[in-house]
Formats: C-alpha cells, sequence, structure tokens
C-alpha cells in the first residue's frame, strides 16, 4: 500500500525515475545482427544506403538523354526484324564468302603476296556488302507502312536517322569481322598486326560508312531505279574513307609505327561525326518529302 498522496509510480520522463539516463557501455544489437561482427554490420549497414540516380540539370541533357533512349528502341527494332527475317544478313555474308573464295583463286600468291592486297580487298568487300544491304533497311517497313507509321510518333526524325544508323552499323560490324576473318584466311596472311590497331581503323570506318548508307539508302526509295541509284550515290563520297582505310589497314599489317597511321584515324573519325551530324541534319527534309 502506497501512502496517501505519494504517486504509484513515477514516468520514465520523470527527472527521479531510476532509468533516464542510458545504460553504460554500446548498445548491443538484437536478432540475428548479435552474431555478425561489428565491422560487418556496418559495412552491410553502408552498402544499403542508395546511390540516387543522376540528376540531369538542363533541358538540353534531358532531351538528349530521351532522343538517345528512342533511337535505341528503334536499333532494337530494327534488329530484332533483321534476325527474325534473316534475308539481308545472310546475302550479306554470302557475297563475303564468295568474294574471298574467288579473290583467293583469281590471284597468283606467287606474283602478289596475299599481305600487299588484303587490305584494299578488306576495304572493298565491306564496301560492297554495307551498300548492297544498305537500303533494305527500309523495305520491310515500306512494305506494310511502318515507317511512315513510325514519322507520326513524337520521334524527332534525327532519333529516328540515328536508330536506323545504328542498326546498320551493327550488322556491318558482323560482316566486316567475317570480312576480315575470311579474307586473312583465304589470302594466307599469317601476321595479321595488332588487332587494337585494326579496330582503331575499322570502327569510324564502318560508322561513315553506316551513315552515309543509311541517308542514301533513304533517298533511293524515293527513286524508281531504287538500289541501282545507291551505289552511283554513295561511292564518290566514300572514296576518301576507302582510300584512308586500305592504307591504314596495310600498314597495320605491315606492323608500322602507330604515328604513321594516327593521322589517317582523325580524318576517317571527322568523316564519321560529319556524315552523322550532317545525315541527322538533313534527314527531316528528306523524310517530309
Amino acid at each position: 500500500m502506497h501512502p496517501a498522496g505519494t504517486p504509484r509510480g513515477r514516468r520514465r520522463d520523470h527527472p527521479r525515475h531510476p532509468r533516464t539516463a542510458p545504460l553504460p557501455g554500446p548498445r548491443r544489437p538484437r536478432g540475428r545482427a548479435a552474431t555478425r561482427p561489428q565491422g560487418l554490420r556496418r559495412r552491410n549497414r553502408i552498402g544499403r544506403r542508395r546511390r540516387p540516380p543522376p540528376v540531369l540539370h538542363s533541358h538540353l541533357e534531358r532531351r538528349v538523354v530521351s532522343e538517345l533512349r528512342r533511337a535505341w528502341l528503334i536499333t532494337r527494332k530494327d534488329l530484332r526484324l533483321e534476325f527474325r527475317t534473316g534475308g539481308r544478313l545472310l546475302s550479306m555474308i554470302a557475297f563475303v564468302v564468295l568474294a574471298g573464295f574467288l579473290f583467293a583463286f583469281a590471284l597468283d600468291h606467287n606474283l602478289v603476296p596475299g599481305r600487299d592486297v588484303a587490305a584494299a580487298l578488306i576495304w572493298l568487300v565491306i564496301l560492297f556488302a554495307s551498300t548492297a544491304g544498305a537500303g533494305r533497311i527500309f523495305d520491310a517497313e515500306e512494305e506494310e507502312g511502318a515507317f511512315r507509321h513510325l514519322l507520326l510518333t513524337p520521334v524527332s526524325r534525327p532519333a529516328v536517322f540515328l536508330g536506323k544508323t545504328m542498326a546498320n552499323l551493327i550488322v556491318i560490324w558482323l560482316v566486316t569481322a567475317l570480312t576480315f576473318i575470311s579474307l586473312t584466311a583465304f589470302l594466307d596472311v599469317r601476321d595479321q598486326g595488332s588487332l587494337t590497331a585494326h579496330a582503331a581503323v575499322l570502327l569510324p570506318g564502318t560508322i561513315g560508312l553506316a551513315a552515309t548508307g543509311t541517308f542514301f539508302g533513304r533517298m533511293s526509295r524515293h527513286s524508281s531505279l531504287g538500289d541501282t541509284l545507291l551505289p552511283v550515290l554513295t561511292f564518290p563520297l566514300l572514296v576518301p574513307v576507302i582510300y584512308l582505310g586500305a592504307t591504314s589497314t596495310a600498314r597495320v599489317l605491315l606492323e608500322r609505327p602507330w604515328t604513321e597511321i594516327s593521322g589517317s584515324v582523325r580524318l576517317l573519325w571527322a568523316f564519321a561525326v560529319g556524315s552523322v551530324f550532317i545525315g541527322a541534319a538533313l534527314f527531316r527534309h528528306l523524310t517530309d518529302e
């Protein structure tokens, strides 16, 4: 019994409560965390912190990222359609293999070593194969009217051009790898040089081929000549690419120093970037006609 006037108990926030102050010593973890070492608990606690997503501060950055995402969706759609049908890719692969087979029998290796002509033949085969299949990327969509519906969507014309160019570029990369392997095997080129140097030369060259082929491939669809007009339009413009690419590849095969190749690679990059930007800027006028 409590005396009269004495409260039955004090609240914990009362200054005279015996457990107002915290208990001495570190707090003990409870549950499964009690069996883990202290350092592991600290690392897990830090690792659970989520990093905030990158913040796009300007309207231009948000617009560029949005256009790139839409272009990638178009690329995925074209590649899915390409690998589903496989007609264009199979024809390009067959052309590459047959060209390497014919060159192996047409050249006399005793008079002309394969290493001396391999670079020029590689770039010529890549040019013919990429040009033959550049305009066909629009054929399947033109037959069913899908390309016209694509232009009615809120996707910008530069994004459409960039998506088509990337789809063409990936197909050209596959053809380029097959061309390099088949021609070096058929022509008996044993010392192939540095693969990194070959990639540094082929990358800007194929970007220029893809951008130019995509733009003029769309332009040739407005003419009754079709694929016949495409080489007439593209070959004069691609002469610098073939010349710089063939000479650079020949020097890589001869294992020349990189200082002799870097100037040509810079010019190839200039052509690639210029063709992409000019094609994206003019593609709007090409599709509005």
